[in-house]
């Protein structure tokens, strides 16, 4: 995946010592053998001094906390220092910084509105829990040298010795986010969820490129990865890159691999125009939201969230360009950016939120009061109607399917309203697949109608595939509770009789049939309740396999041979294997 390259050196006019041939292979020579490091300090004592000198790295310090809280929502962080020493001073002030910046935070709750104050809590509580550590590897001697420093080693070992570090790290709900390293996990050491790197140290070549493949992992959610330079590694990253990329043999250059932080603004923007372009082509204008205040700007969200619920290749669209956006911003802070693509961004989400969430409605298992209560959502009843308001109110228990019809036709935003049904359907639908496989047919009489809308919209098809839509769930919900007019106990026994089920059955055998099921489905039932994971062992598949062995030979002879009998164990069998495994 792609990596942005972002300088921050020169922003904060720090002092970084030159980065020749020579301090670069001192450098190296100390990750090689930790006795060189005080050799390296006497050889080049200007250039260390001059990275470990305190006011520099307190404002690198203030700088990290600053940059890595503001886009605190990317993964997680891997700040590379000169040596070991740096490490733990640079943990310190990053301590202090951190615990100074998330009372800012706290502060800023003043006066913010509920919403905005939602998302700020958010950030406040992912600052309160993230945790960071030292890693470096151990020396003859470390405690007495740290010392000298005025430093304390020993906790940071303690926390590398008694806790795995490595396993923490690489997981992304871990709240263990920050780690601090000089020369360990820079090679051989694979954190899909890292997805920042700050260098302060100057590296080169083969251990340049080793180090930023680090943030260069695939991951769920990941985008790119950001490379941080606070040492000016920037000459050295693009000879590594050139020696280490040309012709990689998928058509890439250096210049794909890597890719300046500005670029990334630049792709903000084209992103964003893109969306909203696309957004007018199908009916909205993203001006009209951001203009919008107080409620008019919900029912603005509300017509945009309608207007890309249009078909599902729409939406898709939709989806997808808003997702890659919102991954773009997790690398870039509020002031690179700017207020206004801000907004626009905020805007975006909105309607994004509104097409994805799930509406809450009345706890109730009957499928048709909560169609009706999704719909009352977005009927709009203007002020000149308001004494009419009574006779759009009707008793749901017993509700009128052409009265619904109605009220949906009056409905302004019938996109949604098709989008939020289809998700209650689907839902019941999932399940009546889960308790009988049989009911396949519900589901693909539902995808003919939604393929029937998405091929074509107007007014009428609408309207038709609600009354399609609400009839589906009306048959759907008669054939769910056939079990009961059949005389049996429960779904699961309703099932298992619809797969033995024969049209040549006389009365009797039907009568035989339909108590064989509800002895089979007990006998199971029960064992089941006295199994841990059955599915998994050989010993629990084969006695469930004999309970439906042994109560399909109770079945009618002459209706069930060997043969036929045969595949109905199997059937019934694969019900009850598929439906546990799942669950």
């Amino acid at each position: 995946m792609p990596l942005f390259y972002e300088n921050r050196s020169d922003r904060l006019a720090i002092e970084n010592p030159l980065i020749n041939d020579e301090l670069l292979q001192a450098v190296e020579d100390a990750d090689l053998d930790p006795d060189q490091t005080d050799k390296v300090k006497s050889q080049l004592s200007n250039g260390v001094h001059i990275m470990m000198s305190e006011p520099r790295m307190r404002a690198i310090a203030r700088d990290f906390v600053a940059h890595y809280t503001g886009i605190w929502e990317s993964g997680k962080a891997m700040f590379i220092c000169v040596n070991k020493v740096a490490c733990v001073m640079m943990y310190n002030y990053v301590k202090e910084e951190w615990a100074r910046a998330t009372a800012d935070e706290k502060e800023k709750l003043k006066g913010m509105g509920q919403q905005e104050a939602l998302e700020q809590r958010r950030k406040i509580s992912w600052m309160e829990s993230t945790e960071m550590a030292v890693v470096v590897s151990q020396e003859q001697n470390e405690i007495a040298r740290f010392r000298a420093w005025g430093l304390d080693i020993e906790p940071h070992r303690r926390k590398m010795e008694e806790r795995n570090l490595d396993d923490e790290f690489k997981d992304a709900n871990n709240p263990f986010r920050i780690v601090f390293v000089c020369a360990m996990w820079l090679t051989g050491f694979d954190v899909k969820p890292l997805s920042v790197m700050y260098f302060d140290k100057p590296m080169k070549a083969h251990g340049l490129m080793q180090a930023i493949a680090r943030a260069n992992r695939v991951a769920k959610g990941k985008s790119n990865g950001l490379i941080v330079d606070y040492v000016g590694i920037v000459k050295a990253l693009r000879q590594a890159l050139a020696d280490y990329t040309r012709d990689p043999g998928d058509g890439r250059t250096p210049d794909d691999v890597v890719v300046d932080k500005d670029e990334l603004i630049e792709r903000i923007g084209s992103l964003t125009r893109q969306i909203a372009s696309f957004m007018g082509e199908q009916g909205f204008n993203l001006e009209t939201l951001l203009a919008a205040e107080g409620f008019g700007k919900l029912d603005a969200i509300k017509d945009a969230a309608d207007a890309m619920s249009a078909t599902d290749e729409v939406k898709k669209r939709f989806g997808i360009m808003c997702r890659m956006l919102f991954k773009f911003y997790r690398f870039v802070t509020r002031a690179e950016v700017g207020e206004d693509m801000v907004c626009r961004r905020d805007a975006l989400r909105a309607v994004y939120s509104q097409i994805n969430q799930r509406r809450a409605v009345a706890d109730t298992t009957e499928l048709m009061r909560r169609v009706h209560d999704i719909v009352s959502v977005h009927i709009e009843v203007s002020e000149a109607a308001e004494q009419a308001k009574e006779g759009t109110r009707f008793d749901v228990s017993g509700i009128d399917f052409g009265r619904l019809s109605q009220e949906f036709a009056r409905a302004k935003r019938k996109h949604l309203i098709i989008d939020d049904i289809r998700g209650v359907i689907e839902e019941r639908l999932e399940l009546a697949l889960k308790d009988n496989p049989l009911r396949i047919d519900f589901y693909e009489r539902y995808e003919r109608i939604i393929e029937s809308y998405n091929k074509e919209q107007d007014k009428a098809l609408i309207e038709k595939t609600f009354n399609e839509l609400m009839r589906l769930s009306q048959d759907l919900d008669e054939k769910q509770r056939e079990w009961v007019r059949e005389g049996f106990q429960n779904q699961q026994q309703m099932t298992v009789f619809e797969m033995l089920f024969k049209d040549t059955l006389s009365p009797s055998e039907i009568r035989k049939v339909k108590s064989v099921c509800i002895e089979m489905v007990s006998a199971i039932e029960e064992r089941l309740s006295q199994m841990v994971h059955w599915t998994e062992k050989e010993e629990t598949r084969s006695q469930v396999w004999t309970i439906v062995r042994n109560e399909a030979y109770k079945l009618p002879e002459s209706s069930y041979p060997d043969d036929v009998l045969d595949r109905c164990i199997k059937q019934i069998y694969g019900y009850f294997y598929s439906r546990d495994l799942a669950a």
